[in-house]
């Protein structure tokens, strides 16, 4: 797989015959009364990178918070995004959808009735782990789990724990996008590794950012008809945060939070884009 300037390769160009939304429609399922960062940066790095327009679908405790972060963001005070699925070009679930029961219930259901491209973290790992049948048959699927949540999967795939990104891609039928030191990707047959160098800072977010980042490419990477598009869509955007992160720990160090890193996606973005 031809790795070269794939972030360049990935961003269309922008061009004043676009109508608003066609750089990208993009809805994140996620957020609860705990947790209320983790969809807003989900949902604002996809904007901060270029995407048009992002709709949060949070519970109704959440959704006040989350608004009053950012007024780009449609905030919708419900999970049940079914209604929207004709609008929306990407999903982006779990970032901060907490372990509640009947919100599990309710985004395997979701999950299962999707009709689009998704990308799967954190929260909602588990609850795919929780309903092991929701992707089959599904397609340009990327699941983000961190090394803990990989060995649940693999588990949960009657897999060994010594199991490559590869063997869990192929018995799921998604892509697998190993978040680590050196973020692993596979789709089953293809494998790439991401080996550029992030920052030391552990901060809370991160993760969010990624999902947000490669929700967001999936679509761009589908538009532009670039081959193997979730693998291309999840090593563009492991490298891109990882550069952003890099860039802004030299200028916060041990202060760097996500929001930093944020701020580093557009100059980034327009670095590699051919306007």
């Amino acid at each position: 797989m031809n790795l070269a300037k794939l972030e360049s390769r990935i961003i269309p160009k922008m061009s004043f015959d676009l109508h608003k939304g066609e750089m990208g429609r993009i809805g994140v399922i996620g957020g609860c009364a705990l947790y209320t960062g983790a969809p807003y940066y989900a949902g604002i790095s996809t904007l901060r990178a270029g995407g048009d327009l992002c709709s949060i679908f949070t519970s109704p405790e959440a959704a006040i918070p989350i608004k009053c972060y950012s007024p780009e963001l449609m905030v919708v005070p419900s999970y049940d995004c079914t209604e929207w699925f004709n609008r929306l070009h990407i999903l982006i679930i779990g970032p901060g959808l907490g372990r509640d029961p009947s919100t599990v219930t309710q985004v395997a259901e979701i999950i299962s009735k999707s009709p689009i491209p998704m990308v799967i973290d954190a929260d909602g790992i588990y609850v795919l782990e929780q309903n092991p049948s929701i992707l089959d048959g599904r397609e340009n699927v990327i699941l983000t789990p961190n090394f803990p949540e990989f060995q649940r999967l693999c588990a949960l795939a009657k897999l060994t724990p010594e199991s490559s990104p590869q063997d869990l891609a192929e018995s799921l039928s998604c892509t697998i996008l190993l978040k680590g030191k050196e973020d692993s990707i596979s789709n089953g047959e293809i494998t790439v590794v991401c080996a550029e160098e992030g920052s030391p800072r552990r901060c809370g977010g991160q993760g969010d950012v990624l999902s947000g980042l490669t929700g967001l490419f999936l679509y761009w990477a589908m538009k532009q008809n670039l081959k193997e598009p979730t693998v291309s869509a999840a090593w563009a955007a492991s490298k891109t945060v990882k550069e952003a992160s890099k860039i802004a720990f030299s200028k916060k160090s041990y202060g760097m939070s996500a929001q930093e890193i944020i701020e580093e996606l557009s100059p980034l973005i327009s670095s590699r884009s051919q306007l």
